[in-house]
């Protein structure tokens, strides 16, 4: 006896891949959603490629560790996220947008955290969700409603994490309401549009969740955080006053600063020839004092 789907249509013979019938259609229909989406890709994989070069594993820290593990997480759950949505899949999409917009928020607190990110590394230890929370207060000087948006996207994104009635009546209902069970993935432009629309949204959240990790923002340069804030004053169409900076300014700065910096392949070179670097004090301590204890 041949399976049939709810309509009567002959179920595919590739049952696990059926979403891909879905993709074309996905792609051509929001062209200019997709490629906002992915300028924003962009800008963040930029910032992780910046960041996996200046980590010196030699001597890096827990929270570098840490922070860069959840963005990069954050960053493959959009991806993920990106290509759920576009087969079809989108309650399954928004449930990993949430897994990439917790990845986000951790990362900032960790990156500030050094026991903590110790914890989390060393001892596999979870961070609840509250806990960045209220990472997101003190970030913004105590403001408690700073935390708000956080925990509205969150509550929301959540409903599609767990087998909800809000995420799993579409499986057997129509939005009219008609008995209709859907075992396999089927194109909902509407629905595509907005799960994009969330992706793009927690895209942006993790772009500044890499800006807050930083110790300094300025060690970037300034056409990243410019292209940052173009994009995310183009995707709300709102003036965000707040983002505003003398750009110029910023990258004449930038630049005479990195007339100052060396290579990092020359760091090793330029400390054994430096009288205060750490092995030439230790040296020159022994020196005067064969007995010093160091």
């Amino acid at each position: 006896m041949s399976e049939i789907h709810a309509d009567g249509d002959p179920a595919p013979l590739h049952r696990l891949f059926s979403g891909f019938s879905v993709f074309e259609k996905s792609e051509k229909a929001i062209q200019p959603e997709w490629q906002m989406l992915d300028r924003v890709m962009g800008i963040i994989e930029h910032g992780l490629r910046f960041a996996s070069n200046a980590i010196d594993l030699r001597a890096a820290f827990a929270n570098e560790v840490a922070a860069l593990c959840c963005l990069i997480r954050a960053y493959q759950g959009l991806q993920s996220g990106a290509q759920l949505a576009a087969t079809g899949f989108y309650t399954d999409a928004r449930a990993v947008i949430r897994g990439a917009y917790e990845s986000g928020g951790l990362s900032r607190m960790l990156a500030h955290d050094v026991p903590l990110a110790e914890r989390w590394l060393r001892k596999a230890e979870w961070v609840p969700d509250r806990a960045s929370r209220d990472f997101a207060v003190a970030l913004s000087g105590g403001d408690e409603e700073a935390k708000i948006p956080y925990q509205q996207y969150y509550k929301h994104a959540s409903a599609y994490a767990h087998p909800s009635a809000k995420s799993s009546l579409p499986f057997l209902f129509t939005p009219d309401a008609e008995f209709r069970p859907r075992p396999y993935p089927v194109f909902d432009e509407d629905e595509l549009r907005a799960v994009v629309y969330e992706l793009t949204a927690e895209a942006i959240f993790v772009a500044y969740c890499f800006r807050n990790a930083m110790a300094n923002d300025e060690i970037m340069d300034p056409r990243w955080h410019q292209d940052l804030a173009d994009v995310a004053r183009a995707f709300t169409g709102g003036p965000m006053e707040h983002l505003e900076a003398d750009w110029e300014a910023k990258q004449r700065n930038y630049e005479d600063f990195q007339t100052f910096v060396r290579p990092a392949e020359e760091i090793d070179e330029f400390l054994r020839g430096h009288p205060n670097a750490v092995n030439n004090v230790i040296a020159r301590a022994r020196n005067e004092d064969p007995d010093v204890a160091l």
